[in-house]
């Protein structure tokens, strides 16, 4: 099998069908499924993309063998921002070998949309063969994810006993104490730009306040009209005030919030030993997919 035979090309309005395909190929055969994005269709996987601000035809490469088209790779970035994941690769079962991958891989990298300061590849645990590549390449292993999902259909809304406020973007000291907040539970060193990526439209953001009228709880998620779901991003708790209920509080927002949006469903993404697992589950959500990320060196 010659590197040469191999090539890209990016997405266009033609190539929907088959990048249908792929992802259907990918949620029916688990030893091929994603990590993430974890899209079962066509719509989810523009949504992903939509998320970081961009487009199919700047995100998508079709990877051809010869002639024939094989798979589907590309990037999930935002333009100018510096950080990015790679997608997949989804090939062909004939294809879905070490030595093809490394190939096609290879050649995602050497045609990459930008340059990036980091890149990161989320590979499901049973994609054993796609896992074996990233980690024989040289990629360092950061961490296992679980993938969690929460079903709206048939559920009522939460009452919660804490009162929840929708954050008006514009309120400068909610939102630089929900950044004291995050930047101390996330280990953000001080970096304020996580937090204006957050100020953009497809985000909403909420808290808890205490008596003093200071952020103790805050929450954010994604949400785009006309897509299928909503992503819950982050949940934080001022230490002193946990396991009062603030965490399942501001969680049951989110659901509650996605209830009226229409979604049919919540995702989420969080480290594999993050006791957070524990509100997220009495909650009602389940996993869907374990993932090991591995990084760029």
């Amino acid at each position: 099998m010659r590197k040469k035979m191999f090539s890209l090309k990016p997405f266009s309005k033609d190539d929907q069908y088959f990048v249908e395909k792929m992802l259907e190929h990918s949620r029916v055969n688990r030893e091929y499924e994603l990590g993430y994005p974890k899209c079962d269709n066509m719509k989810e996987l523009l949504a992903e993309v939509e998320m970081y601000e961009n487009t199919l035809e700047k995100s998508i490469y079709i990877i051809f063998y010869e002639d024939k088209p094989i798979g589907i790779s590309g990037y999930l970035y935002t333009p100018n921002e510096g950080d990015g994941y790679i997608i997949g690769p989804i090939v062909n079962e004939e294809f879905h070998f070490k030595e093809g991958l490394n190939i096609i891989i290879n050649l995602v990298l050497d045609n990459k949309m930008e340059t990036f300061n980091t890149l990161e590849a989320v590979v499901s645990h049973k994609n054993v063969v796609l896992d074996q590549c990233y980690s024989e390449l040289g990629w360092k292993y950061r961490r296992t994810s679980r993938e969690m999902r929460y079903d709206i259909n048939g559920v009522k809304k939460e009452e919660s006993q804490w009162k929840i406020n929708l954050i008006d973007k514009s309120n400068k000291k909610i939102i630089d104490e929900s950044f004291k907040l995050l930047d101390k539970a996330f280990r953000w060193n001080g970096n304020k730009k996580k937090m204006e990526e957050l100020l953009n439209n497809e985000y909403k953001l909420a808290c808890v306040l205490n008596e003093r009228n200071k952020v103790i709880g805050f929450v954010c998620w994604a949400y785009l009209e006309d897509i299928s779901f909503s992503r819950l991003e982050y949940v934080v708790v001022n230490e002193k005030y946990r396991k009062r209920g603030i965490g399942q509080a501001l969680v049951n927002y989110v659901i509650n919030s996605s209830i009226d949006d229409g979604v049919k469903c919540v995702y989420l993404s969080t480290n594999i030993i993050n006791e957070a697992v524990n509100i997220y589950k009495a909650v009602g959500f389940y996993d869907t997919v374990i993932s090991n990320i591995y990084r760029e060196k």
